[in-house]
């Protein structure tokens, strides 16, 4: 099937500018079908792709769109100590961390990411849908904000990528330690800044408006070609995230 009828025949992702030079091409996992579509699967060859997390520096783009939830109050923090398993007496503004929520058996029923943005304001990704049916049906002071296909997450991982970061933003990131985020700007456009990385990896996640997404991921790659970044596809991605110490459902 050639590209153009099968960008015909199917949306192609939002997040992310349409090459038609790319050839593998797939639909098969989103995380919200009325908002995904088409993505590469493969960009320069599985290798290639998977030799920049070693070598140089990839840009990664799939995990869009995400299940991303904003809540902001007076008992947000209350909220979270009483349905989430995690500590948050060191959980200041500027950190993150993996969330857990469990019922009352025990079981667990959602986990992701959860950012502290602000005093009284948090930003979760895959914690939702069960956090926000938790936040809207307690008796918490709080209001809440689903931003699932409002936002763009992209991620930068191997050797290169803090100096691919610091050239896109031009602001010194080597003082960022692990799982902590603070805003930025790339061209302008106002991004998040998160370190991620696991395993001793090096890595960073850039978040912004879904309005500047296409723009953003163009200026990753214009900052980032001296370094030799490559764009990762959904082929590669599981092996590099499985191996740089990620937890994953699919091997």
């Amino acid at each position: 099937m050639n590209n153009e009828m099968f960008n015909w025949q199917f949306k192609h992702t939002q997040y992310v500018p349409y090459d038609p030079s790319v050839n593998a091409l797939y639909t098969g996992y989103t995380t919200h079908p009325a908002l995904g579509g088409v993505q590469p699967f493969e960009y320069t060859g599985w290798r290639d792709e998977m030799l920049a997390a070693y070598e140089t520096c990839y840009i990664h783009a799939g995990l869009n769109p995400a299940f991303t939830y904003r809540f902001k109050g007076a008992d947000a923090m209350r909220f979270l100590e009483e349905n989430l398993v995690n500590g948050f007496k060191t959980f200041e503004v500027g950190k993150s961390r993996h969330g857990i929520m469990v019922n009352e058996d025990g079981l667990l029923m959602s986990d992701g990411m959860l950012l502290r943005i602000g005093e009284d304001e948090f930003t979760t990704y895959w914690l939702a849908p069960y956090l926000q049916y938790k936040l809207e049906t307690g008796d918490y002071d709080c209001e809440g904000f689903d931003e699932t296909g409002e936002v763009f997450m992209f991620q930068l991982g191997g050797p290169r990528s803090l100096e691919i970061v610091e050239a896109a933003t031009e602001e010194d990131f080597h003082d960022l330690p692990f799982l902590c985020h603070r805003t930025s700007s790339i061209d302008g456009m106002d991004v998040r800044i998160i370190r991620i990385g696991m395993a001793g990896s090096l890595a960073y996640e850039v978040h912004g408006k879904l309005e500047d997404s296409q723009a953003v991921y163009a200026a990753l790659l214009k900052y980032g070609e001296k370094y030799g970044i490559r764009r990762l596809g959904r082929h590669a991605y599981w092996n590099t995230h499985t191996e740089s110490g990620f937890p994953q459902f699919i091997i």
